[in-house]
């Protein structure tokens, strides 16, 4: 795990420090707060804002699901200390960057979270982030929750791991046709997250607002790909928790109070570019 420590030149914005590890939207996210005029600031110094990143894994077989939940319960521990340790250097608001893959067609969205405990294990990184921004609010600070679309991108290793696939003859995206998929291209969601830290408190969800089914998506990624792709009998994947189920979320309340709107506005686009060019990369 790794904290990368940004000062801001925007009035309140103060020193924000991003946790959480090396993962590419943790790292998109310090590029656009760079961007915003941010700077780097010192470890010792104190902190205004913290911003909590985390990622969905790739989807793996029962070890390793088992493995990834364990590991999810200690980094609430290491999350929630995190937010402890900011809020008494002076953080005011702290932004924990969640996934709306966490709940499934059936589950609720009421103040019972008990529900939680059955979320794929894919998102347990996820839950650790609304754990720490409870923690957070417990100590009287400002806590934001974002529950990010599948933040797709060249960067992101569970794009990478579908077209990888793609490129080999595999479709990955299997699951119910039918079933719809939040997404938001990663550079939107890491400027979402920006912009969270003057949106008032609560959770909210971030899409591009334009939700695709599996069946559009995996035609998208055969056409990119340019070639037939063959179903993967595999339940990790399409028939796992994962993308077994259809979400469909309103991320509109996000803009209405911040002002943030995607650049990328339908992931059918991007999603294509980037399995035309996916070649053409290292």
């Amino acid at each position: 795990m790794r904290a990368q420590q940004l000062d801001g030149d925007h009035g309140t914005a103060g020193t924000v420090t991003v946790l959480g590890q090396d993962s590419p939207l943790g790292a998109e996210v310090c590029r656009v707060l760079t961007a915003g005029g941010y700077l780097p600031g010192s470890a010792e110094s104190r902190v205004s804002a913290l911003i909590i990143a985390s990622e969905l894994a790739v989807p793996g077989g029962p070890l390793i699901s088992r493995h990834r939940r364990r590991r999810g319960a200690r980094q609430c521990c290491q999350f929630a200390a995190a937010a402890r340790l900011a809020r008494g250097r002076g953080a005011s608001r702290l932004v924990g960057l969640s996934s709306a893959f966490i709940f499934g067609r059936h589950d609720h969205l009421g103040s019972d979270r008990s529900w939680l405990c059955g979320a794929p294990p894919e998102t347990a990184q996820a839950l650790a982030a609304e754990a720490a921004a409870e923690t957070f609010a417990e100590f009287g600070g400002t806590s934001v929750v974002l529950r990010l679309g599948w933040t797709y991108g060249r960067a992101d290793r569970l794009t990478r791991q579908i077209l990888q696939a793609g490129a080999r003859g595999w479709q990955l995206l299997d699951g119910p046709p039918g079933a719809y998929v939040p997404m938001v291209e990663i550079s939107d969601a890491a400027a979402a997250a920006v912009a969270a830290l003057s949106a008032p408190p609560g959770l909210y969800y971030v899409t591009d607002g334009h939700a695709r089914n599996q069946r559009e998506l995996a035609q998208i990624v055969q056409e990119g790909l340019g070639r037939e792709l063959h179903t993967l009998a595999d339940g990790r994947w399409g028939r796992g928790r994962l993308f077994g189920s259809s979400r469909l979320v309103d991320g509109s309340p996000f803009g209405a109070v911040t002002g943030w709107r995607p650049r990328f506005p339908d992931a059918a686009e991007q999603l294509g570019h980037l399995c035309r060019t996916f070649g053409d990369q290292p």
